[in-house]
């Protein structure tokens, strides 16, 4: 797509994100940035879904999609009940999307962190337990695998999901933990999440809690500079 106008979109860790502009309107314009386990799937899968902005364009080098003018989306009762609703959609269906690349994006991270004296004491404690929890969960599910609040978007008044490169199949749980724990949601916001969802397991839920925080905490330790506080990353842990 051509375009006259480019202006940097900031708050992503890995892609390279713009809003382009032409005589036809306005895009979003992501840069692929490949880590071995992103942007594996097909997005013609995703991109006909009812809470997914439109896909104009891929290519092997960038994505297109509608530009969506966002409102500040507060975690409210109603947002909250969309968000459930959007994930549960999701879940139940059938859309092909890889098989799940938890554990061996867990094996990688750890294998490039283990040996850093810096690291929190969680990474070597946590790691066997994280595993466990992998190994005994479905892998069959369609699962977004990044849901926390930044990547749900209100606009045109109705809640989006946006940011599908780590897409995979998995378990529902690991997505609704992400959701509740990586959107900080108090135990009241939980609550009304999980009613608007309906039938999850809570045994299921605690340990994808621990495997989300997990995950996240040797995800962020490869960067050279942590991309936010781990501190309550391991606060989670720890009380879990």
């Amino acid at each position: 797509m051509e375009y006259t106008k480019k202006t940097e979109v900031l708050g992503g860790h890995k892609n390279e994100t713009y809003k382009i502009e032409n005589n036809k309107g306005q895009y979003f314009m992501k840069l692929k940035r490949f880590d071995g386990f992103n942007h594996k799937l097909n997005y013609s899968e995703v991109a006909h879904l009812e809470y997914v902005p439109n896909l104009l364009e891929e290519t092997p080098e960038k994505l297109v999609w509608e530009f969506l003018e966002e409102e500040k989306l507060e975690l409210n009762k109603k947002n909250l009940k969309e968000m459930a609703k959007i994930l549960y959609k999701l879940h139940n269906s059938t859309i092909k999307l890889p098989k799940s690349n938890h554990k061996a994006r867990l094996e990688q991270y750890f294998e490039e962190i283990k040996d850093k004296k810096d690291i929190p004491s969680e990474v070597h404690t946590f790691f066997n337990k994280a595993e466990d929890i992998i190994d005994n969960f479905d892998d069959s599910t369609p699962l977004h695998n990044d849901p926390w609040m930044n990547n749900f978007v209100l606009a045109k008044d109705k809640v989006f999901l946006i940011d599908w490169e780590y897409a995979s199949l998995g378990d529902k749980h690991f997505d609704l933990a992400f959701t509740i724990d990586g959107s900080y949601l108090s135990t009241e916001q939980e609550k009304i999440f999980l009613e608007a969802y309906g039938e999850y397991d809570k045994k299921k839920l605690s340990d994808a809690k621990i495997l989300v925080n997990y995950l996240t905490l040797v995800w962020m330790h490869r960067f050279e500079k942590l991309p936010f506080s781990d501190k309550p990353i391991i606060e989670n842990l720890n009380k879990k």
